[in-house]
């Protein structure tokens, strides 16, 4: 833990409230399990809503999951939509990823409110694509 706080403070102002809230946290082993349970459920309803919805993903271990859209407009398409509704998510086109979008994970209610937004953004994508495909 000493090795940790000596690194926080290299990058971090040390009066700073955020280093001083995530040196207290490493300290508190409840709040450290609550935390990596929630992150494991939020990941889980996440993934499992792309596999619902035939998105592909990279598996991860992180507190995000990066979504691999079809291509870098339906990304585009995706991140507005998303964004429109209220959640919002990380391009990852300037990482050299076009077609990718991050999406952290949240707690029970954020992740809620990000599957239903993410359900409705994707199924309007792909009724546009099926229609324009049909034209």
């Amino acid at each position: 833990m000493r090795h940790v706080s000596a690194e926080l403070h290299r990058y971090v102002d040390p009066h700073s409230t955020e280093l001083v809230a995530a040196i207290a946290a490493l300290g508190d082993d409840e709040f450290l399990h609550r935390t990596i349970e929630a992150n494991h459920r939020s990941l889980a309803r996440l993934t499992a809503c792309f596999d619902d919805l035939h998105i592909r993903y990279v598996k991860t271990a992180a507190n995000f999951v990066l979504m691999l859209l079809p291509t870098e407009e339906h990304a585009g398409r995706f991140f507005e939509g998303c964004l429109d509704h209220g959640l919002i998510l990380r391009p990852v086109k300037p990482f050299g990823i076009a077609n990718g979008i991050r999406i952290s994970s949240g707690t029970d209610d954020e992740t809620a409110f990000a599957v239903k937004v993410i359900e409705q953004v994707w199924t309007d994508i792909m009724k546009l694509a099926n229609a324009s495909a049909c034209d």
